[in-house]
């Protein structure tokens, strides 16, 4: 933040983080389009708390970066080129998977993946 001056916001987004320590209820299970939905409208308040931001930066680590990228879909307008009425920057993800997973995992983790009890629509839609 001191690098980019006092009107900066680093804003960590809580809108995907588990709420009960419980792995079967953990809110990414629920697929990629509505975490990104999720993200999509956190970036949408904080945008509306903080009129005078102009630009805007996402970075992702593994499934954070597919709710980013779904999210940067819903919120950039193509007529204006602004996302969130901002000026994009920058996107950066990390260990995330763009092109899916289904051939780089072990054929036993398959059934988690397809709907199994651990992973739910979000494995299904990776």
């Amino acid at each position: 933040r001191n690098r980019l001056g006092p009107s900066a916001l680093v804003h960590a987004a809580k809108c995907n983080e588990a709420r009960i320590a419980n792995p079967f209820m953990h809110p990414t299970h629920d697929g990629i389009d509505t975490g990104g939905e999720r993200l999509a409208a956190e970036v949408r308040e904080v945008v509306k708390r903080h009129p005078a931001l102009k630009f805007i930066s996402f970075i992702g680590n593994s499934m954070g970066g597919l709710f980013a990228r779904y999210a940067l879909g819903l919120l950039f307008d193509s007529n204006t080129g602004l996302v969130a009425g901002l000026m994009p920057v920058t996107f950066m993800t990390t260990a995330t998977p763009h092109l899916g997973v289904r051939g780089l995992i072990p054929k036993a983790m398959q059934h988690m993946l397809n709907g199994g009890p651990v992973s739910g629509y979000g494995g299904r839609s990776l």
